[in-house]
């Protein structure tokens, strides 16, 4: 369900319930995700990217997608907000890929608010745990212009890059947001 009547199909059976107290979306980390119906405007130049999760499966070798731009393998314009083991990050696609990460590790069963934002008038990445900066990479060359076709819930094609845990929101603003 979306605010903004962006509804979505669900796939390979995540579920609809509460988790930590909140409607969310319950993924098993196996091939469950959310592709939205309809797309959504373009991000170009400037993007705030924010979701609020209750993990539940991270472990060490595992690559937990949160948001993703495009359903396919990564090409130029693509973006996926993601946790690698218990690290919040964020990665690109240019001509090049481009990741930054936090130093900040995250733990399961607990609740997290995890956002990005781009600048790319200053080429300034940041990312933010629960309303905390955790890290800014400069000078990277991020990109723009990310595709307008999003999935929810996975990384990559395949069940190695799933999210485990529950997802209670994904936010897509194209605007850099202030840090308060």
């Amino acid at each position: 369900w979306s605010g903004n009547q962006n509804n979505g199909v669900l796939t390979n059976g995540p579920t609809w319930g509460v988790s930590d107290g909140r409607q969310a979306l319950t993924l098993d980390g196996v091939g469950d995700y959310v592709q939205p119906v309809k797309p959504i405007n373009r991000l170009t130049g400037q993007a705030t990217i924010t979701s609020v999760v209750y993990p539940t499966g991270l472990t060490v070798g595992k690559l937990g997608g949160i948001v993703k731009s495009t359903t396919n393998s990564p090409t130029a314009g693509d973006f996926i907000l993601y946790v690698n083991n218990t690290t919040f990050g964020m990665a690109t696609w240019g001509t090049t890929a481009k990741r930054t990460e936090s130093t900040v590790a995250i733990s399961n069963n607990n609740r997290w608010a995890l956002s990005a934002t781009y600048n790319a008038a200053t080429d300034v990445v940041r990312l933010f745990i629960n309303g905390t900066a955790v890290s800014t990479t400069t000078g990277s060359s991020f990109g723009s212009g990310w595709l307008t076709e999003y999935m929810i819930g996975r990384a990559y094609p395949g069940t190695s890059y799933c999210w485990a845990g529950s997802i209670m929101q994904v936010d897509l603003y194209d605007r850099v947001l202030a840090d308060s």
